[in-house]
């Protein structure tokens, strides 16, 4: 007996790999990078416009690749073509423009290696979102992050990449 393959499990092996990625990413970021949980939500809602996109074009690809094998099963696919090609739409329409970034400066201070990380939530108005210090290529002082108005959020303190509680 032939087997036949199955296109829409393109999307599946899709999905998959963006979530594993997802589970391994997340806690590196929660742990390695200034701003609190603020990094690896970000990084999240950018997995998630990552795998809406691959869903949109790998609907396209399997219908015009494997249209033969795609017959029973179109409707399937057309409503993944029109359900991410309609969360792209909202996403691209009456959004503003977002200018997140960050700056990083390196100085020696008494022979330590002195990295600071500001990170913006938006870098025309130099909106703060997090400073942070990294002594020697550890983290070091105190790591704060900001909402959006200007208030502190969190605050922890690193000594020679340990956090004091």
């Amino acid at each position: 007996m032939k087997k036949t393959f199955f296109p829409l499990a393109l999307t599946g092996a899709w999905l998959l790999i963006v979530f594993v990625y997802d589970i391994i990413a997340i806690p590196y970021l929660l742990h390695h990078t200034s701003g609190g949980a603020q990094r690896p939500a970000t990084f999240l809602m950018s997995s998630i416009k990552v795998a809406i996109w691959g869903v949109f074009i790998l609907s396209i690809l399997t219908s015009v690749l494997f249209f033969r094998q795609l017959k029973k099963t179109w409707y399937i696919n057309g409503s993944l073509f029109i359900i991410s090609g309609m969360l792209i739409m909202g996403d691209y329409i009456d959004r503003p423009d977002i200018s997140y970034g960050y700056n990083v400066t390196t100085d020696s201070v008494g022979g330590y290696e002195i990295k600071v990380k500001t990170e913006y939530y938006d870098m025309t108005t130099n909106a703060v979102r997090s400073k942070s210090y990294w002594k020697n290529g550890q983290k070091d002082s105190v790591w704060t992050t900001y909402h959006k108005n200007g208030e502190i959020l969190q605050q922890q303190r690193y000594v020679s990449g340990k956090l004091i509680k």
